[in-house]
């Protein structure tokens, strides 16, 4: 999501870099959101062999530790005017962030609408058994079963019964 505005326009690739300043290195497990390139910059004010060091490093990363977020800036993200892209990317990563596991789960919450339950219920002596079977991917932590009171009324909110894991896969009810 930080970069997703600039992947969009190709030609954007043109970032103010005030200052020189890189990451040397990514941890392991760091998402690199941006490089500069290998061409020599357009303007600057370094030292030639500083510029070759400054070619092809990082400027940006996105970092999970120990239950912390992080997204590292290598530039100076408010000198003066000039730093609108710097100005976006910062936004979407304070953006990105306060989503949550709304924005992070989208892929699970994916599989999970994609995930199907068949169920089958069957008269017992004393009441009725409900069981059901969950089609292959998505572990399921546990089930909710709701019931309708009256005929073509729809199912309520509140469940009627939830398993203690997902391993139940019947209940039975007298």
């Amino acid at each position: 999501m930080i970069t997703a505005k600039y992947k969009q326009q190709k030609k954007d690739n043109v970032m103010y870099g005030y200052g020189g300043n890189y990451i040397t290195h990514a941890p392991k497990g760091a998402e690199v959101l941006i490089k500069t390139t290998t061409d020599y910059p357009i303007e600057g004010f370094m030292a030639a062999d500083y510029i070759e060091k400054y070619k092809d490093t990082i400027q940006a990363i996105d970092y999970k530790q120990g239950g912390y977020q992080m997204t590292l800036f290598a530039n100076t993200m408010t000198n003066k005017a000039h730093q609108l892209d710097d100005y976006r990317y910062l936004s979407n990563a304070i953006y990105s962030k306060m989503l949550g596991s709304t924005f992070k789960n989208a892929d699970i919450i994916k599989g999970v609408q994609k995930t199907k339950i068949t169920a089958k219920s069957a008269l017992a002596k004393t009441g009725i058994k409900v069981s059901w079977k969950k089609s292959g991917g998505y572990k399921v932590d546990y089930y909710e079963v709701f019931r309708s009171t009256k005929k073509s009324s729809g199912y309520g909110t509140k469940a009627y019964y939830k398993t203690k894991n997902g391993k139940t896969t019947s209940f039975y009810r007298h």
